[in-house]
C-alpha cells in the first residue's frame, strides 16, 4: 500500500478524521502550487473509507518523514541549555534560515493585492481572532490565572490596561494600518508541524487542515515565535528554567 501510494517511503502515517475534513485536507494540498509543494509532506489523492456506514471514521495516508526528518521542536529541545555551544548555535542559526526561506517561497510564490479579496478586513484577519485566543485561554480553569492580564495588570510602578483597550485602539487607527497583500499562509506554524532532515538543508510542513489561502505571514511568524519563546514555558514545566 505504501508503495502504491508513494514509491519511496517504507512506512506510512495514517490520520483518521471525518470523510469530510479529510477531503478538505486533501483539496488543500492539491491546490499547492507546484514550485512550493515539495515543501510539503505528501498526501494521497483521497481518504480511504474501510466501511460504508456514513459514520465510520476516514483514513488519510500520509507520507511518512520520521526516518529522515525530525522536527524543529525536538532539534530545540536538544539545543536549549542555559550555555549552547558554538556548533549548537551556528545548527541553530542554519535551521532558522532554512525554514525562513522556506516560508518566504510560499509566500512570494502566492501573493496577491488585498483587493483581490472580499470580506478580509482588518478586525476578521487580526482583531477577532486575537480576542478569541484569548478569551479561551482566560476561560479555560488550567490558566484562569492569565485571565488578570487580558483585563489589565501592573508590572512595577507601570499599570497596563486591558486587551480591549488595545483592540480598540487599533480599531480607531485602521484606515492607517493598510493590508497591501495576502497570500498562503500554513495557518499552524508551530516547532511540532515543521520538520528538518538531519543537516537541516530540507524544510517539510506537516498537518495542512490550517492552510489559508487569503492570510497574512505574519501570524505564521508569529505562532512560531510564540512557540519558541513563550508556550513551552507556559506550558511545559521542564523548560521554564532554558534561556532561548
Amino acid at each position: 500500500l505504501a508503495r502504491t501510494q508513494f514509491p519511496g517511503p517504507q512506512s506510512i502515517v495514517i490520520k483518521q478524521g471525518s470523510r469530510h475534513s479529510l477531503n478538505r485536507t486533501v483539496h488543500r494540498y492539491h491546490r499547492l502550487p507546484e514550485e512550493v509543494k515539495g515543501l510539503f509532506a505528501r498526501h494521497a489523492d483521497r481518504p480511504q473509507l474501510l466501511a460504508t456506514d456514513a459514520l465510520t471514521p476516514a483514513y488519510l495516508i500520509l507520507e511518512d518523514l520520521t526516518d529522515r526528518y525530525d522536527t524543529f521542536r525536538n532539534m530545540l529541545n536538544q539545543a536549549d541549555h542555559r550555555r549552547m555551544t558554538r556548533l549548537q548555535l551556528q545548527a541553530l542559526h542554519h535551521a532558522c534560515n532554512t525554514i525562513m526561506y522556506g516560508l518566504f517561497r510560499i509566500y512570494d510564490s502566492t501573493k496577491r493585492p488585498h483587493s483581490n479579496f472580499l470580506n478580509h478586513k482588518l478586525s476578521h484577519l487580526y482583531l477577532s481572532p486575537m480576542e478569541h485566543h484569548a478569551n479561551e485561554i482566560a476561560q479555560g480553569e488550567k490558566h484562569a490565572h492569565l485571565a488578570r492580564w487580558i483585563g489589565g495588570f501592573r508590572l512595577g510602578n507601570r499599570r497596563f490596561p486591558s486587551l480591549d483597550h488595545y483592540l480598540n485602539t487599533i480599531e480607531n487607527y485602521r484606515t492607517r494600518i493598510p493590508i497591501p497583500c495576502l497570500m498562503l499562509i500554513h495557518g499552524d506554524c508551530h516547532t511540532r508541524n515543521i520538520m528538518l532532515d538531519s543537516d537541516y538543508d530540507v524544510l517539510k510542513l506537516i498537518d495542512l487542515d490550517r492552510l489559508d489561502y487569503t492570510g497574512d505571514y505574519i501570524w505564521d511568524i508569529a505562532e512560531l515565535l510564540e512557540d519558541v519563546a513563550i508556550f513551552r514555558f507556559l506550558f511545559d514545566p521542564e523548560f521554564r528554567h532554558y534561556h532561548d
